[in-house]
């Protein structure tokens, strides 16, 4: 099969299909002749497990190490694992919807007693119950500048997305958006300094810099909503 025909079996789509051979997931075979790729049953198999594993919300890793590793048992955890996991999810946004509605109830809402509620959700998070974490945007961007530290060695990525290392890894995320956005500063300022005054091509590299980094923080969190 071509991987056209796959798309419309699996309703995937091919860049999504692409990705995951990317990721391993699937090694379809390529024709010496004319360089497609040729999709076998087991290759339609294994992505219909994947998109099964991923609408139970399933991370790429944990898919590829189910996959990597024919073990009954792995899957077995890896399932109870995500039932944990979701059940958390539920309880937390559970807390959520209760929050809100809470502040539904004031006659004001937008002049509401915000040290109240903030006190409020602190006690509560004393006694177990869940709320969003603050920290996930800063995840979120952390894990967005490793994907620029594309010449990183692999261990090395690994070693700081391990969340042992999360401290760490924060602390080198912001080193690289640091250097990344003070880039065209230093530029531009050096040729102040020389001539004073920029040439337009600065000041074009400039913006197109900056609009890559902002392209890329765009897609990551458009891929990133779409994939959950």
């Amino acid at each position: 099969m071509r991987i056209g025909e796959v798309a419309d079996i699996t309703g995937l789509s091919i860049s999504n299909i692409r990705f995951y051979e990317k990721k391993g997931l699937i090694a379809p075979d390529r024709q010496v002749e004319s360089k497609y790729r040729t999709y076998t049953e087991e290759d339609l198999y294994k992505l219909k497990k994947i998109i099964l594993y991923r609408k139970m919300d399933l991370s790429i890793e944990t898919i590829q190490d189910i996959i990597d590793n024919v073990d009954e048992s792995k899957l077995e955890d890896a399932i109870n694992n995500q039932i944990n996991a979701l059940k958390e999810q539920k309880d937390t946004i559970q807390s959520s919807i209760e929050l809100c509605e809470m502040l539904l109830d004031e006659d004001n809402v937008s002049e509401i007693d915000v040290d109240y509620y903030l006190d409020y959700v602190k006690e509560e998070e004393k006694t177990g119950t869940k709320y969003p974490k603050l920290e996930e945007l800063l995840d979120d961007v952390t894990n967005m500048t490793f994907m620029f530290a594309t010449e990183m060695p692999l261990f090395m990525v690994s070693w700081l997305y391990n969340d042992k290392w999360k401290r760490l890894r924060h602390i080198v995320t912001f080193t690289i958006l640091l250097i990344w956005l003070s880039y065209p500063i230093i530029i531009i300022g050096e040729e102040l300094v020389k001539s004073g005054a920029v040439t337009g091509m600065k000041l074009f590299t400039a913006i197109i810099w900056y609009g890559i980094f902002l392209m890329y923080i765009v897609q990551y969190r458009h891929a990133k909503s779409k994939s959950r």
